[in-house]
């Protein structure tokens, strides 16, 4: 093959590149981090108590529960990192509801189920958990946790009104082993109340009509459907191995996030234009070769990113986000390739 046809096999190979590069960008795009595209960015640090302990193992499980908490709620390009021994940085893009999303990723989710005293026994939920916040005990042991549970689902009642007036309820299905370990419980316990308790607040305490073997159960008395979905999901995540506590939080508005990429891409464009009109008047021809190069290696820049963004997420990393640092590394890069270009034009004069 002579050198000529070389040449000319190359630029066509640099223009499929460019062209898939551009395709991909336009098709897919890059997801925007948090200072761009608005969100929420909190960090958690967990309490250590003389009934839990804060070590690495503890950290790594519940780093694991919240980003399949994340995962559950829908967020693109999140974020989750441990920051020192007992610290959690969250970042949510684009999160409309930071509340809700704060309440879900930071819920400890211990359910435990007990059996009310007899002495007891004719007391509202709303006495009960008045008696635990005064340090009171109407609860016998815990007799389960939630790890019995299998899965659970947040909706209507069945009946539409449930036995405490609320409409809402969450379903939940137990492991074999804990469907046995329920049934147990409920057929030594009848005519009994058994409290079903959630992060230390009694949710429900129904009364124990028979034994119930077939490895469901319900917790009522959810205020909104938002609520009873909320506290489905944590219970099907697991419970976290000790008590967060919000040390720092920080809301982005998406209009801010707007503005700033705005206002980065602007400076991208006007530098780049600058420079490529100082090569084209410096260097003629050469500049406008140079010029062509430039937007061909930010093509191939950015497709890249687009390709490895594809091949991280069909891994299930999280993948690649653009933020205001990422863009201005970006814009070096240019300038670093189109200085290349001046050395190589000067020696060439």
């Amino acid at each position: 093959m002579s050198q000529k046809n070389k040449y000319i096999l190359s630029i066509i190979f640099v223009f499929i590149l460019v062209g898939a590069s551009i395709y991909g960008l336009m098709a897919k795009g890059l997801g925007l981090g948090l200072d761009l595209k608005g969100g929420l960015s909190v960090v958690l640090t967990a309490k250590e108590t003389s009934k839990t302990r804060v070590n690495e193992r503890t950290m790594k499980q519940a780093l694991f529960i919240m980003r399949n908490r994340v995962d559950k709620l829908g967020v693109s390009e999140p974020s989750i990192e441990r920051h020192g021994k007992k610290n959690i940085i969250v970042q949510l893009p684009g999160i409309k509801d930071p509340k809700k999303a704060l309440d879900i990723i930071g819920q400890t989710a211990l359910l435990e189920f007990a059996i009310v005293k007899d002495e007891h026994n004719s007391k509202s939920v709303a006495e009960l958990n008045k008696m635990l916040e005064k340090g009171e005990k109407p609860l016998g042991k815990a007799l389960m946790r939630g790890d019995a549970i299998s899965n659970a689902s947040g909706g209507f009642a069945q009946s539409q009104q449930n036995s405490i007036g609320n409409k809402y309820e969450v379903t939940m299905k137990f492991t074999s082993k804990g469907a046995q370990a329920f049934g147990d419980i409920t057929s030594k316990n009848v005519n009994k109340s058994l409290a079903i308790i959630l992060d230390n607040k009694i949710m429900t305490a129904p009364n124990i009509q028979t034994a119930i073997t077939d490895g469901n159960a319900v917790i009522e008395g959810m205020e909104s459907l938002d609520e009873a979905k909320r506290v489905a999901l944590v219970l099907q995540t697991g419970q976290l191995p000790f008590e967060l506590e919000v040390s720092q939080q920080q809301q982005v508005g998406p209009t801010l996030g707007q503005d700033s990429l705005n206002a980065a891409l602007m400076a991208a464009i006007i530098g780049f234009a600058l420079v490529a009109l100082y090569m084209i008047a410096y260097y003629r021809v050469l500049g406008l070769i140079a010029w062509l190069s430039l937007g061909a290696f930010a093509s191939l820049l950015f497709g890249t990113m687009v390709l490895l963004d594809i091949l991280l997420g069909a891994a299930g990393v999280a993948g690649i986000s653009l933020s205001l640092p990422s863009i201005a590394g970006v814009i070096l890069l240019i300038g670093i390739a189109a200085d290349s270009s001046i050395i190589i034009f000067e020696r060439i004069k």
